[in-house]
């Protein structure tokens, strides 16, 4: 499941003239995103052109998103030239005095601290096309958003793709989807087959289910669910999940995963645990860690599941892609790793170790656990998170296909 580039405009090919206004969109959520764009950034601004750089970090509506104000001076920095700073992210707001020449870099206020920015709202996105003549988009995590900075803006400017957005895609397509061209597993005398996948899903956000659980369960062998996505799949099966997280922004997923799993093919590739572990509070709020069975979890009233063991199903095709030279997929840690509840985690990380195994993590926070426990990480990893979640399930991104119709409706430079 290739992606074919050739039906897009990618930075790398550009032209680039002195003085050529260009919109960047850029990820800064984590300090490798930001790094990640650099890069581009230091070409452009070398060969002469002002660059804009619409970014976003946190998310309005829970608060987290922060002004750009000291961004600006760290920046700088990294690309070890001065970066100005616009309180705006929809119009110039310089400092008096300040005049933009050939090369220079303007960071625009954080595009989340506007409500409408993730709403895709058309006008701010013509607002932002105003900035330049030309974008470049990079940001692809958050390329299965659309968003008036990665999306909208597509409509009024000519669209190049950023280096590192199509690095990121190349790397992580040989996860994507049930084809895998690349190698074949010999079975018998003329005959051959794909080899074994495994996905397997951690973590609380809703993509993990509306994303990962609806792509892989199409496209791959096995899934082994944790977090939100085991906890919604036990309840769906009117299994007493006490306080586990089966919600995400306040809304929950039993109907979409009732769906997703209407079938008995698909009901099949799913793991359920025999034994899951738990965290029972008793009356005077102490709390301690209980092994139960899923049909005993009506015994008990105040708990949550923090983690399971994996055995059965699951290990057989975690046994096979170690055979074959399959595939892994790891989208969150299944069990609440954080917190020291490993069992189901460290058991997935020693398939996805072996030399044997193609293994991808996804999602910088996932990596950062891993690494912070001391567990070495001898498999890819991708920084994407949920857009890398949405491409494997996929084969895509809704920016990706924006890119393509820009391509079409906007003529070379």
């Amino acid at each position: 499941m290739a992606i074919d580039f050739k039906q897009i405009r990618k930075v790398r090919d550009m032209n680039v003239n002195r003085g050529d206004r260009i919109v960047y969109s850029a990820d800064f959520n984590a300090t490798q995103r930001v790094d990640d764009e650099l890069q581009d950034i230091r070409r452009l601004a070398d060969a002469g052109a002002i660059i804009f750089i619409l970014a976003h970090q946190g998310r309005y509506k829970d608060g987290s998103a922060r002004s750009f104000d000291r961004t600006a001076y760290e920046l700088s920095a990294r690309l070890q030239q001065q970066v100005l700073f616009s309180r705006s992210s929809s119009e110039l707001s310089l400092n008096r005095g300040e005049e933009l020449m050939f090369g220079d870099v303007v960071l625009m206020e954080n595009v989340r601290l506007n409500a409408d920015e993730e709403k895709n709202d058309p006008e701010l996105a013509r607002r932002y096309a105003r900035l330049g003549r030309k974008v470049v988009i990079g940001g692809f995590g958050k390329a299965h958003r659309c968003e008036s900075s990665n999306h909208g803006i597509l409509e009024h400017l000519p669209a190049w793709l950023a280096t590192n957005h199509e690095l990121e895609m190349a790397k992580i397509t040989p996860w994507a989807g049930l084809d895998d061209e690349s190698r074949t597993v010999v079975i018998g005398p003329d005959m051959k087959r794909k080899p074994y996948s495994v996905a397997v899903l951690g973590g609380v956000k809703k993509e993990k289910i509306l994303d990962g659980l609806a792509g892989f369960v199409e496209n791959y062998d096995y899934i082994i669910p944790g977090g939100i996505v085991l906890n919604t799949i036990l309840k769906t099966r009117g299994i007493n999940i006490g306080n586990s997280v089966i919600d995400d922004d306040g809304k929950t997923f039993e109907k979409q995963t009732e769906i997703i799993l209407n079938t008995p093919e698909k009901k099949d590739k799913v793991y359920i645990p025999d034994k899951v572990r738990i965290l029972v509070k008793d009356e005077c709020g102490a709390e301690r860690c209980v092994n139960a069975a899923p049909s005993s979890l009506n015994d008990y009233k105040d708990f949550r599941i923090v983690d399971f063991y994996i055995n059965g199903r699951a290990s057989y095709f975690l046994d096979k892609v170690a055979m074959d030279g399959g595939r892994i997929v790891l989208a969150g840690t299944p069990g609440m790793f954080k917190q020291g509840y490993t069992v189901a985690t460290q058991k997935v990380l020693d398939y996805m170790n072996r030399e044997s195994v193609r293994a991808l993590a996804l999602g910088g926070d996932t990596a950062g656990e891993i690494k912070g426990s001391g567990i070495p990480l001898r498999f890819r990893t991708s920084n994407g998170g949920g857009s890398a979640l949405y491409f494997l399930a996929r084969g895509t991104t809704p920016v990706y296909e924006a890119l393509k119709v820009n391509n079409s409706r906007f003529a070379e430079d």
